[in-house]
């Protein structure tokens, strides 16, 4: 089975990334102190947890050393075309097959990343260009949010100065991916395999910048998933209402022969297959007062925040895969929600990772660690 991630490759996975996004940030947060001492001192930029601050600043030198080299320089004219395709595409569920047919054949023909001749010289025309970039890609949402009060703060630096805080941000980036590389790249053994035999397949798809995603962006997810639990952990303890949040991959059975009842922005579990993960997570739950809904893609996430009661004191475990998990946490608390992520062993959906799609799972040593955390604080 080629997939490009698998957690099961470690025989403790939660216990390492711990003990190594520890080390991250005892290496990283001394380079990056003085730089982020200042952002937050700046009008640009409103975060104050040092954690988020830190996250944010890696988030950065991650994608910048991931895209800034080879992403395509577009026009605003093409940039709200794309960004007008993805907003119908959510508003209208029944046009989402047909817009998404359209950006795959454009996002091939105008966003696809290649490589440039030459360097590029990092500079503040080109971080913007860059953000026009992720925007029509449609797959930065949430990490946009965080990365523009930081460009526009780098923005505001004079010349000597932004290239310093540039220097500083891609050292940050080098050490960041030879680190992880290093300690779990062997869980991303098959990737290469994965982009060269199964993303071919999906070129003209809507999905292609999803499934190219660049290697040191599952580790930026993976130790991002860490810091974000313990950021948000005291907010989710205190937190009154408790949600767990499954992906419908998570199913035993197809839709056709799944029994959850479908509440318009989510699925509730009915329990027609004790077998099937989603059933024995929402019985779990259910003994330490959780509920468990099923949501079925990215954007239903986005519309389940939307609800009224949403705002009385909600939290929630998310569970997804990787690339997916790092930015729901993050749409979770704009959303004011505080979240507990759990990721999904490997990526399992027969849409996005796998041509026959198979049953995911998930760590419920894990589940139920997070879960008993509420239990403490009562």
């Amino acid at each position: 089975m080629i997939i490009p991630y698998n957690l099961e490759l470690s025989s403790d996975y939660y216990q390492d990334i711990r003990l190594y996004t520890n080390k991250v940030i005892e290496e990283l947060v001394p380079i990056q102190e003085a730089l982020a001492e200042e952002l937050m001192q700046s009008k640009h930029y409103k975060e104050k947890d040092p954690l988020l601050v830190f996250i944010d600043l890696l988030t950065f030198s991650v994608l910048n050393r991931a895209y800034y080299q080879q992403f395509p320089i577009i026009s605003s004219i093409q940039n709200q075309i794309f960004k007008r395709l993805i907003y119908i595409r959510k508003i209208n569920p029944i046009m989402k097959p047909f817009i998404d047919t359209i950006r795959g054949y454009l996002s091939e023909r105008y966003l696809r990343v290649r490589a440039t001749k030459g360097k590029r010289i990092v500079s503040k025309n080109t971080l913007n260009c860059l953000i026009l970039w992720m925007e029509s890609v449609g797959e930065f949402d949430q990490e946009i949010i965080r990365l523009r009060p930081i460009i526009s703060y780098l923005g505001s630096q004079e010349r000597k100065k932004f290239h310093k805080s540039i220097s500083i941000l891609e050292r940050i980036g080098a050490q960041f991916e030879d680190y992880c590389e290093h300690k779990i790249g062997y869980l991303l053994k098959d990737y290469q395999t994965f982009q060269k035999q199964f993303v071919p397949t999906h070129l003209y798809n809507e999905d292609y910048h999803l499934i190219t995603r660049q290697k040191n962006e599952y580790y930026l997810n993976m130790i991002g998933a860490e810091i974000m639990n313990r950021a948000f952990k005291e907010a989710w303890r205190n937190s009154e209402n408790h949600y767990i949040i499954l992906t419908s991959c998570m199913r035993k059975y197809t839709d056709h022969q799944c029994k959850a009842v479908n509440n318009g922005v989510d699925m509730t579990c009915k329990h027609c297959n004790t077998a099937c993960t989603v059933s024995q997570i929402d019985k779990i739950g259910a003994e330490y007062g959780f509920k468990t809904r099923i949501i079925t893609h990215a954007t239903g996430f986005s519309r389940w925040f939307l609800q009224d009661f949403i705002k009385n004191s909600t939290a929630i475990i998310g569970v997804a895969c990787v690339l997916n998990l790092f930015s729901g946490g993050l749409e979770a608390y704009h959303a004011g929600v505080p979240a507990q992520c759990v990721l999904l062993d490997q990526p399992g959906c027969q849409k996005h990772w796998h041509h026959q799609g198979f049953s995911t799972k998930l760590s419920l040593e894990k589940l139920k660690e997070i879960i008993k955390q509420r239990k403490e604080n009562e």
